[in-house]
């Protein structure tokens, strides 16, 4: 018999990991996280601000090309600093709309 492959990813510790589960109404359950939510910015698009100021030439968001044949070929890359600007744009153009 053969090993399974491991997972192609590394483990991630990330968010909230414990938390309390309380009954309410019968068929509804309550989960809470033990540890407070820490404070979040007013407007979604402070955070993006943020990063943009931040680590401007970072990888915001990416996505691998599809080529014809069905294959992936290289990264395509949007980076803090050029979705701040589309976002801007994009409000801008709403605004000119009215």
């Amino acid at each position: 018999m053969t090993a399974q492959p491991g997972p192609r990813y590394r483990p991630l510790a990330f968010g909230v990991t414990r938390g309390v589960l309380r009954d309410g109404v019968p068929g509804t359950r309550y989960l809470m996280a033990e540890t407070p939510l820490q404070g979040c910015c007013d407007r979604m698009i402070d955070r993006l601000v943020h990063w943009a100021a931040a680590a401007p030439d970072r990888t915001f968001i990416a996505r691998r090309e599809r080529l014809a044949d069905g294959t992936t070929g290289d990264w395509q890359r949007v980076t803090y600093a050029e979705a701040l600007q589309h976002a801007r744009r994009i409000g801008q153009a709403l605004l000119d709309r009215g």
